[in-house]
């Protein structure tokens, strides 16, 4: 999947636990890029680079940073699962501020302090 770099539209979800190695950040033409709800502990994203981006659906917090969203100013819809504490709805904010084309935006957070049926949609 190295290979390609001019790939525009990405769809990896899957039902089950997924990991992907870091080689997304290497797809600088992706418009679309749908990931997997569960990914394996292990995976770190780096989406930073991806700055042709109109769709981002599932990023999670756990697996990549807030911070890449920054250089994502074409992105028209957006599906954040929040799975990491230390993001507080001031980091996001700042993260979003430079989005004027985004239209929808869909954000699920899972405090997993108690058990597994803390998830809620914002």
């Amino acid at each position: 999947m190295r290979n390609l770099k001019k790939l525009l539209y990405l769809n990896l979800a899957v039902y089950a636990e997924v990991y992907i190695p870091n080689i997304l950040k290497e797809m600088r033409e992706l418009t679309f890029l749908w990931l997997p709800k569960s990914l394996h502990d292990e995976t770190k994203l780096e989406l930073g680079n991806l700055v042709n981006l109109e769709t981002l659906e599932f990023f999670s917090t756990k697996h990549g940073r807030v911070t890449d969203l920054h250089v994502m100013t074409r992105l028209r819809s957006l599906s954040i699962f929040i799975t990491n504490e230390s993001y507080t709805t001031e980091t996001l904010s700042s993260s979003l501020c430079e989005m004027r084309c985004l239209e929808n935006l869909t954000t699920e957070y899972y405090d997993n302090s108690t058990n597994d049926d803390n998830i809620r949609d914002e």
